[in-house]
């Protein structure tokens, strides 16, 4: 297990002085990347030959982490099945759980696009038993696209597409800003469905049932669906 300590600054914090979603999972990315680098199921050799990707994840957040707020990441792997393979993530303040994420991986042949199976390059993944509730699958919508978002320069990241964590980021634009004030996230799940290529256009689709939003990103298909769903908030909050 790896944990990695954060102290959130105002670059990581909404106008209600509440961390953003985007940066929470850039946190987890970067632990996973580390935990990935030193229990070996990734090496550096490996660069632009095949890399581990993210499909499915669920967060669930029992607390708001705000600013000043100093948080602790743990993340570990658990049992896998042939080309899946979860990862638990904990959130946790003064001790104290205040957030779990449970995300599904698969390794990817870059140059060959498919999946690949880790032995393929030398990849010994560790004996492990230690089963997790794996992350929630959402189902395209039905509703019509209501607007479009152009991708540009600082969306893409260094493989060369729109990065993951800009597909919350995206979908937090779509809610009002007196309906965010007013309410927390407890639960964000999201399906990374294909890649987006820069300079080209994402149709976004929105459902609303009660405090529950699905917006669903589109091209010629489904490129990422995401469910939050929110409480009210109260003044001891």
């Amino acid at each position: 297990m790896l944990e990695k300590k954060h102290k959130v600054e105002f670059r990581d914090c909404d106008f209600a002085s509440r961390i953003k979603m985007n940066v929470l999972f850039e946190l987890f990315a970067e632990v996973a990347t580390a935990d990935a680098l030193q229990t070996g199921v990734w090496r550096e050799d490996l660069q632009g030959q095949c890399g581990w990707i993210v499909t499915k994840q669920t967060l669930k957040l029992y607390e708001d982490i705000c600013l000043g707020d100093e948080i602790t990441i743990t993340t570990q792997y658990m049992k896998p099945s042939a080309v899946i393979f979860p990862r638990y993530y904990k959130i946790l303040k003064e001790g104290k759980l205040i957030g779990e994420c449970f995300s599904q991986w698969t390794l990817f042949d870059l140059v060959k696009r498919r999946v690949a199976r880790p032995k393929s390059v030398g990849i010994v993944i560790p004996e492990l038993t230690e089963k997790m509730t794996p992350p929630e699958r959402l189902m395209p919508l039905e509703e019509e696209s209501g607007q479009t978002y152009h991708v540009r320069y600082s969306d893409i990241d260094m493989n060369g597409h729109l990065n993951n964590t800009q597909y919350i980021r995206i979908a937090y634009d779509l809610l009002e800003m007196d309906y965010l004030k007013n309410h927390r996230l407890c639960e964000l799940s999201i399906n990374y469905e294909k890649e987006v290529p820069p300079c080209t256009a994402l149709q976004l689709a929105m459902k609303r049932e009660k405090d529950t939003f699905m917006i669903e990103g589109r091209q010629e298909e489904s490129c990422f669906l995401i469910r939050l769903t929110f409480r009210e908030a109260h003044d001891h909050d």
